[in-house]
């Protein structure tokens, strides 16, 4: 299985678990229905666990990121941003970005996917109940011959940890 598939997986997961548990905002929690943001990733950096996002997007290299393209998946349609350059375990690689906006009655949801040409490493954000504001929700890389899944809490910390 894909990373991309991985991903795609635990963001349907994601907003399930948003859309069931209560954590999204309704008319009555909000009177404006406009969260109120906590900051962006550069101000806190709670939000990126081991450095991960370093905000420099470059001209995409090749076609397997094509800037302005689509990518579909189950979740819908995320828009290619470009190649930028992310830490995972320690390691500076190039990964392609794509950007997207989930909407619902009751919830709104911002996510960005980050993936190396062979899909071995990505990088996942998401939107939280409380903000509008991405933070980082996952990170895959392979591990021998495992693919490993962190999946962060929205202050940074680890939720779980599994190679597979």
């Amino acid at each position: 299985m894909t990373n991309i598939k991985i991903i795609t997986i635990l963001a349907i997961l994601m907003i399930g678990i948003l859309m069931t548990s209560g954590c999204t905002q309704t008319e009555e929690s909000n009177s404006n229905n406009n969260p109120t943001p906590s900051g962006n990733m550069e101000d806190n950096p709670a939000d990126k666990p081991n450095d991960n996002l370093e905000n420099n997007v470059k001209p995409d290299a090749d076609d397997w990121c094509s800037i302005g393209t689509y990518v579909t998946g189950s979740t819908g349609k995320m828009t290619v941003t470009g190649i930028e350059n992310h830490k995972i375990q320690g390691n500076t690689m190039e990964l392609c970005c794509s950007e997207s906006e989930f909407t619902g009655e009751d919830f709104e949801m911002k996510q960005k996917v980050c993936y190396t040409q062979d899909e071995d490493y990505s990088l996942m954000w998401q939107s939280t109940p409380e903000s509008n504001e991405l933070v980082l929700f996952s990170e895959s890389y392979p591990q021998g011959d495992k693919l490993c899944v962190k999946v962060f809490n929205p202050d940074g910390s680890i939720l779980m940890e599994a190679c597979d």
